[in-house]
């Protein structure tokens, strides 16, 4: 059982480090915890690619809430999501062929609509668990230190390979992260909240 971390937990778990909640998501039984945040970095990469090779306007396509409201009420946008898949997907199907296609992923994170993307995109993700559940998993369990056998974890997830990646769960870390010096450019715009979102997509 392996656990995709979204890169939110430092909100969530505000008096754990890194390697302390490791050590006690590894007790309770999952064998291998890794950041979402390697996901991030590549659906980052691939951000920048659709925006500098596109003529359109372009729009990220990692909130499965955003890509229903387009979907739903906006379909002439649809064309303009990045065809890109979420940072939550890119990290399973890294994590299904690090440790094999048998493993059984979870992602854990502050949102629920992941819980309706994970649904419709099995059996790259097998589970969801909100960091609300996660909280109560752990409280329930009460993990013991040293309990428990971990994968190899992955050695510099301590330290900043995801400087910008990690960004992406706050307003404008998304942009931050695919554009980390475009502070100035007026073509790239941050938007968060559904009314902000929504007055951008009537505009458009």
């Amino acid at each position: 059982v392996v656990i995709s971390l979204a890169p939110s937990f430092i909100a969530s778990f505000p008096d754990m480090t890194l390697e302390k909640l490791r050590s006690d998501l590894s007790a309770v039984g999952f064998w291998a915890i890794e950041e979402t945040a390697v996901g991030a970095e590549i659906v980052a990469s691939h951000y920048r690619q659709a925006v500098n090779n596109s003529n359109k306007t372009v729009i990220s396509s990692c909130c499965p809430v955003i890509v229903s409201l387009i979907k739903k009420y906006y379909p002439t946008l649809v064309e303009n999501l990045a065809p890109v898949l979420s940072p939550m997907l890119v990290h399973a199907k890294l994590l299904k062929h690090k440790h094999g296609n048998d493993c059984f992923v979870v992602f854990t994170g502050p949102c629920i609509a992941k819980i309706a993307e994970a649904k419709n995109n099995s059996p790259l993700i097998d589970a969801v668990l909100t960091f609300n559940q996660l909280n109560s998993l752990l409280a329930k369990l009460k993990p013991v230190n040293g309990a428990g056998e971990m994968a190899e974890q992955p050695d510099n997830s301590v330290t900043k390979p995801y400087k910008y990646a990690r960004m992406f769960p706050i307003a404008g870390g998304i942009l931050k992260a695919t554009f980390p010096d475009a502070d100035n450019n007026e073509e790239l715009i941050a938007v968060d909240g559904l009314r902000q979102c929504i007055l951008v997509f009537d505009s458009l």
